[in-house]
């Protein structure tokens, strides 16, 4: 009896050893052709937790390289910092505001720790689209590090949540953590003194004052004769949505309901893209103290419209980081469970933000 349960103890491992590494060929042998990149990240990590440990395979470093416009390998005989930190440039304006806002809460996080040395790097490409929005951009590009201090083979990845595991000793190359496209580091945003991020948000001067001029209009619109200034803006963008649930359609109406309880004069902006005109106009008829607008593509003048209005409706990502700027009152739909919502996390840790449900 026990030779036999011997045997099928056997038999069971080789079997679970057999299926492990057919799985690994499978998913090697399929995300190396996808072309989501933020996918083939996401299957890396499920295959094995190990890879960062062991090293990454030398077609995900390539397209880091690639990505991240490392031309060729520099080396340097000593590296500044014991920890660096890049991100991995996404495809939007959205993406990159938010890996710029994400980059500045880790370095605000660390930086008092003595022990802790962190450099922080934007890719070129989020940096140069940022010139065009910011007055000032405050992290630097890449390119003004050494290729030769990036340990691409062994970096470590970090999406929204997942831990910082710093190195407080400096030995050979610094560790390097790569921060997904897009990523939103909200729970450090829970917790660091926003005014500070807000202040590297400034806005260059062309656009700032294009779009209050937009603002002031739109107050016209809304607004009783001379009486522009009691006017409560609210902005609503309907653009990219990556929260984790589906937002019932009265929801809207009700968050509009409920502005109008605390303010006496409240216009609300929504701003709708072209595909979405159908819905916009459905959904708010003209009762409503609403005025939609087809968005033109152009994300820079959305975000800056949105940073500009007195509070906000949340649905997209653009609006999510608008509303944490602007620091106007915010109404987040109550997600359910509302473990892996964002917005919802931070709505219970800002005074001026509520949760919602219907």
């Amino acid at each position: 009896m026990s030779l036999r349960l011997h045997k099928l103890k056997w038999l069971i491992l080789t079997l679970s050893g057999l299926t492990f590494l057919y799985l690994l060929y499978f998913n090697f042998s399929t995300i190396n052709d996808h072309k989501d990149f933020h996918i083939y990240l996401q299957k890396l990590k499920r295959i094995s937790a190990d890879l960062t440990r062991k090293g990454w395979d030398d077609s995900t470093v390539s397209q880091w390289q690639q990505s991240l416009e490392i031309q060729r390998k520099i080396e340097w005989k000593t590296c500044d910092f014991n920890n660096v930190v890049v991100g991995l440039p996404g495809d939007s304006i959205d993406d990159h505001l938010w890996e710029y806002a994400s980059l500045l809460v880790l370095k605000e996080r660390w930086k008092s720790d003595k022990n802790v040395s962190m450099g922080v790097f934007l890719a070129p490409q989020t940096r140069r689209a940022l010139v065009d929005i910011l007055d000032e951009v405050h992290i630097d590009s890449l390119e003004t590090y050494p290729s030769g201090c990036l340990d691409l083979k062994h970096a470590n990845i970090l999406g929204h949540v997942n831990s910082v595991e710093v190195e407080k000793t400096t030995v050979g190359k610094p560790r390097l953590f790569l921060l997904e496209k897009g990523a939103k580091r909200y729970k450090e945003l829970s917790v660091t003194d926003l005014s500070q991020i807000r202040s590297y948000f400034v806005l260059n001067d062309d656009l700032l004052q294009e779009m209050k001029q937009s603002v002031f209009e739109l107050r016209e619109f809304f607004s009783r004769p001379n009486d522009t200034d009691d006017v409560f803006l609210v902005g609503l963008h309907l653009g990219n949505n990556r929260i984790p649930h589906k937002v019932p359609e009265n929801f809207y109406r009700m968050a509009i309901q409920s502005v109008k309880l605390w303010h006496e004069d409240v216009g609300v902006l929504v701003i709708c893209p072209g595909e979405k005109m159908k819905f916009c106009e459905k959904t708010f008829d003209t009762e409503d103290p609403v005025k939609i607008i087809r968005s033109g593509g152009d994300q820079a003048k959305d975000f800056a419209l949105l940073t500009l209005c007195d509070g906000n409706i949340l649905h997209s990502d653009l609006g999510f980081l608008a509303a944490l700027l602007n620091d106007g009152e915010t109404v987040v739909h109550q997600s359910h469970p509302p473990d892996n919502d964002p917005a919802v996390h931070m709505a219970h840790s800002r005074p001026r933000w509520l949760t919602l449900e219907n």
